[in-house]
């Protein structure tokens, strides 16, 4: 579990966020975000898409928003904290979840190294 911050696509400059729990799932193909989040941040669907769900295939909304991780030492101080925040991240819907707000899939985490990477290059 990591703590995150999730926040809105539509402007980059706009770092208004809501602080969240992620689950780092490397058996998951596609990253999801929960029915809560989605109202919190005022999410608009950007269509369905098929997504395979455990035993069962499901058109499920989709969604682009922005992810942004704490230093160690900004969440542990308990002061004001901005994240780094990533690029935009597409994920499905998920009703709810008791254990984490948003589940990180493998091609997300992939994504993100490789512009990790290519920033360092």
């Amino acid at each position: 579990m990591l703590p995150i911050a999730v926040l809105g696509a539509d402007d980059p400059a706009d770092l208004t966020h809501e602080r969240g729990t992620a689950l780092l799932d490397t058996g998951a193909t596609s990253s999801a975000i929960t029915a809560r989040f989605i109202d919190r941040l005022g999410l608009l669907s950007i269509g369905k898409r098929r997504v395979m769900v455990a035993t069962e295939q499901r058109f499920i909304d989709f969604y682009v928003f922005r992810l942004g991780l704490f230093s160690v030492e900004q969440t542990a101080d308990g002061g004001t904290a901005w994240p780094h925040v990533f690029a935009e991240t597409e994920g499905f819907e998920i009703k709810q979840s008791d254990n984490f707000d948003v589940l990180l899939g493998l091609r997300l985490i992939h994504v993100q190294n490789a512009m990790v990477a290519a920033r360092a290059a």
